[in-house]
């Protein structure tokens, strides 16, 4: 499930989320976006936070040919 869904379906807010990881919220931002990937120890919280949800997979961009 992506990171976006999975808010927008549990009505969590942008700057909640960000307080659950203890990441600032332009982080977040950034990782909805798709503009950055989450590091390893920020994919960990959101695991952590999303119960398995969201899996690293679900950041990885496709590469189409």
């Amino acid at each position: 499930m992506k990171l976006q869904d999975y808010l927008a379906k549990r009505d969590i807010s942008m700057t909640k989320f960000s307080r659950l990881i203890d990441r600032n919220v332009s982080t977040v931002s950034r990782i909805i976006s798709g503009e950055t990937q989450p590091d390893w120890p920020t994919m960990n919280r959101i695991l952590l936070v999303t119960k398995g949800q969201v899996k690293p997979n679900d950041f990885i961009q496709a590469v189409w040919r």
